[in-house]
């Protein structure tokens, strides 16, 4: 794969990524009712959505800023291992929303390859 594929792979999967999580992060500030659901089965208290969203939006954006993608997929790893031990433990737990912090993380483990091997060349 020539390094212009690289680049091009990194931007489609990066903007994927930061895009549904600014997406994500967006809805938690705005508190649609949707998120305070989601929250209340969590067991947290709905004050907490908005400083999850805010993170939420600042990943994202790291992985859309070239300089910052790396960052921002390795932020995706702990962030997302709290994401899913909260699905674990709602009430009642939550199994198919697990999809959700694996699919970061494949994205994430992209990122970094693609990152990985075009830094070499």
């Amino acid at each position: 794969m020539t390094p212009k594929t690289k680049n091009i792979l990194s931007w489609i999967v990066a903007g994927i990524a930061g895009g549904l999580l600014v997406v994500s992060g967006i809805t938690k500030i705005l508190g649609l009712e949707m998120q305070v659901q989601n929250i209340q089965s969590w067991g947290y208290p709905v004050c907490y959505l908005f400083p999850i969203g805010v993170v939420d939006v600042f990943i994202g954006l790291m992985m859309l800023i070239p300089q910052l993608r790396k960052w921002g997929a390795y932020t995706v790893y702990p962030w997302f291992v709290v994401a899913a031990y909260t699905h674990l433990q709602a009430t009642p737990p939550q199994t198919a929303m697990l999809v959700a912090p694996l699919f970061f993380a494949v994205l994430a483990t992209g990122i970094l390859l693609l990152s990985r091997s075009t830094e070499k060349k």
